[in-house]
Parts: C-alpha cells; structure tokens; sequence
C-alpha cells in the first residue's frame, strides 16, 4: 500500500509539472517513479523525450524556434496555453523563463530567442501594452524583419510606443471564450507563415533614406556619439527608425542616471549597474531595463518566503541558487520558484 500511495503522487507531481512546464528536477520524479511502476509505457515514453531533450539542451543542438512569445509575466497563464496549442501542432516555441539556459543573461538569451525565431506572437494585454520588456522585443523583431502577430486578449487601444510596431499587422482577436477556439486560428495563421503560404505583411516600417547625423539632445557628446552610433547600427536605413531610436536611448541614459532604490544596498546596485552596462554597452535601453528586472529581482528573493515548506528546506534551495547564478538575481528567482514547486 505504501508503494501505491507513492506511486500515485509521484503521477501527480509528474502530472502538475507537465502542465505548468516546470520541468526541472521532473527527469528524477519520472525515474523514481518507474522504480515503482516499471510496466508503465507511458512513462517510459516520456523518460526517453525529457532525456532527449537534456541531451540536446547540454549539446547546444536544440532545434532552433518557428515561434517567439512576446508577454508580460502577469498573462503567463494565456502564454503556457498558446505554447501548449502551438507545440501540440509541432510548432516549437521560444518562451521566457523556460527557455532560458541555467546560468545564461536573460536579455542575451531573449536577444538570440528573437533572432533565431522565424515568427513573433504578442500577447496584447493591459499589462503588455506598458511593459517596456515587450516593446523591446517587438523593437527587435522589427529590426530583423520578423512577422509579427498579436494576439489581443483585452479591449485596449495600443499605447504609442506598441502602435509603431504593430500597425501594420494583421491582429487576431481572442476577446471572447473559449480561448482555445482563437488559439486554433492562431495555430493556423503561423503555420501559413512558416510555410510561406501567408500574404500578409510583417510588420516592417517604410524604410527613409538615413540622415548623415541626427541630433541627440540633452546628453554629454561621448554618449550622444555612441547613441548615433548604436542607431546608425540598428537601422542603417530608416531614417524614422533611427529618430525614435536615439530619443529612446536619450530617455533611457537620463532615466539611468537617476535610477535610486531606497531598500536595494549600495554595493550590491552598484555591482548591477556595472554588470548591465558591460553586457550592454552600447544600449542604455538594454541596461536600464536589466538593471530594472536584477533589482525587482534581488527584492523579491531577499523578501520571498513560502510557509509550505519547512524552513530548512526553504533556506538550502535558496543557498542553491544563489550558488548557481551568483550576481543573476532573475536567475535566482527564477531558480527557486521552479525548486519549490518541485519540491511540493
């Protein structure tokens, strides 16, 4: 009996981690879990993929993304089950934090996710329309010439700085349930994209003949220098393009320079300001948004606590991740939620 009852809870958690795509420690649940119940074929079945897929994620031959997930973390929920339609029909995703290699700078890896994807799909929601994360992502893809489709699940109207990406293209609508029957359009809609059949424009602005200098305002001539320069790079051809770029970089070395957090230590901002800003050093946008995301991150983690577990255990996961991604605050995070949830 006791073999039983364990045999069904390890088919649970199996079961739970699947459907929330937590699959970090799952290899071991699956392992203890056919120590008990060698026949099931199954899960059998399932050892060999998540063994499959550790081996391509350690050999860096993982195959490359159709499709990138551009959303705020607060429609999470709406992003696992378009991954889940998507998927379902052989169309690989490229969806933060999953996605992201242990270890890895989460702007780097969001960067290589969108330029080794051959499709976007934006998840328009309140919360995505203000979050600057999206708006660089969908900044990026642009740049590279990637077809855009977002996906509108709230009645907003489009805040300006998501409107010059998206204007051109061609929304699908998921205001009304069920969900799923708007995720079977949208599985269709990319697939015609993959395959080439789709006419519809990418969302691509009328490319202007670039100026021989832009102005850039208000910022010493070092920075205005390398401000040109980073937009020159980014969009050699559009003059329209480069503008909005370099009063972007502006607003962001401004914001940079006042950027204060009261509950955050000195050193310990310091040391993030100094590490955005070498992984980054071209892009202020880039390093205010990394230096944002580390501090959000360094708070929760310093503050995070789950009264489910027992403290012991609690404050070992927490030692882990720390230990694995060292100054990687959102790593960290990241790291010890997925932890917890294996664990209970």
């Amino acid at each position: 009996m006791p073999q039983q009852n364990e045999a069904k809870e390890l088919r649970d958690a199996i079961r739970d981690a699947i459907k929330a795509k937590q699959y970090v420690g799952l290899l071991e649940k699956v392992n203890r879990y056919l120590d008990l119940r060698p026949d099931d074929v199954n899960a059998a079945k399932l050892k060999q993929k998540l063994e499959q897929r550790q081996k391509e994620q350690s050999s860096g031959e993982t195959r490359k993304p159709d499709v990138f997930l551009s959303h705020s973390t607060k429609n999470k929920t709406v992003a696992d089950a378009v991954c889940a339609t998507l998927e379902g029909r052989g169309i690989r995703c490229w969806v933060a934090p999953r996605d992201i290699p242990a270890g890895a700078n989460w702007g780097a890896a969001i960067i290589d996710g969108i330029n080794t994807s051959k499709v976007m799909v934006v998840i328009l929601s309140s919360d995505s329309n203000i979050s600057p994360q999206v708006m660089r992502e969908a900044e990026r893809a642009v740049n590279k010439r990637i077809p855009i489709i977002p996906l509108r699940i709230e009645d907003i109207p489009l805040s300006k700085e998501l409107e010059y990406f998206l204007s051109a293209a061609h929304w699908l609508d998921a205001l009304t349930p069920p969900l799923q029957d708007h995720l079977d359009i949208l599985a269709a809609r990319v697939k015609s994209l993959l395959s080439g059949e789709n006419t519809a424009p990418s969302v691509q602005p009328a490319p202007m003949p670039a100026p021989r200098q832009l102005p850039v305002p208000d910022v010493p001539a070092d920075i205005a220098a390398t401000i040109q320069q980073h937009a020159a790079k980014e969009y050699p051809d559009d003059h329209s393009m480069q503008s909005y770029t370099i009063e972007n970089q502006v607003k962001a070395f401004q914001d940079l320079a006042r950027f204060t957090s009261p509950n955050t230590p000195g050193d310990v901002l310091e040391q993030l300001l100094s590490t955005a800003r070498r992984e980054h050093q071209d892009d202020f946008s880039m390093q205010l948004h990394t230096l944002k995301s580390q501090v959000d991150s360094y708070l929760e983690v310093e503050n995070y606590h789950d009264d489910r577990i027992p403290d012991d255990v609690f404050q070992q996961l927490l030692s882990a991740a720390r230990k694995e991604h060292q100054a990687n605050y959102s790593m960290q995070q990241y790291t010890l939620k997925s932890q917890i949830d294996s664990y209970l």
